[in-house]
């Protein structure tokens, strides 16, 4: 099973009740990038949130969780739709006990990329990164071997 090229990013828009100050929450940040995994329902694939964000402002802290859960299938449209909607439905239960609210879920289907080759802009020569020379008129003449004829 390679797990380590397909992912899925869930990014989770919550709120937490009022009653704290910004200190406080700002100290739940850590606590809920433990607690994320476990209340999205997938803490065996993904032990710990990327990263939980505190949003500015007063009265109930909104947070922003991101969680990487690395998969074998991409998942169709429709089987994304309904991964969400499970997702959702278990966070929303899993905040529910601390007076918590789920403003938005969001999935992402995300693939590791390839090794890519470096790109020039248009127009610059390309002999400094090729084994081979190129031949039109990116050459120049001091690129060209003493003993070549000359050019008409």
């Amino acid at each position: 099973m390679d797990t380590a090229r397909k992912s899925l990013l869930v990014r989770a828009d919550f709120a937490l009740g009022p009653g704290c100050d910004r200190a406080a929450y700002r100290r739940w940040r850590r606590i809920l990038a433990d607690a994320l995994p476990r209340l999205l329902g997938c803490a065996d694939r993904s032990p710990k949130a990327e990263r939980v964000c505190l949003h500015r402002g007063e009265g109930e802290g909104k947070f922003s969780g991101w969680a990487r859960i690395p998969i074998e299938r991409r998942p169709g449209r429709r089987r994304l739709r309904k991964l969400k909607a499970r997702l959702r439905a278990r966070l929303e239960a899993g905040l529910l006990p601390i007076n918590g609210r789920v403003i938005k879920v969001g999935v992402r289907r995300c693939r590791a990329r390839g090794l890519v080759a470096p790109q020039l802009a248009a127009g610059t020569c390309q002999e400094a990164l090729l084994p081979f020379p190129l031949a039109g008129d990116c050459l120049a003449p001091a690129v060209l071997p003493l003993s070549a004829p000359p050019m008409p």
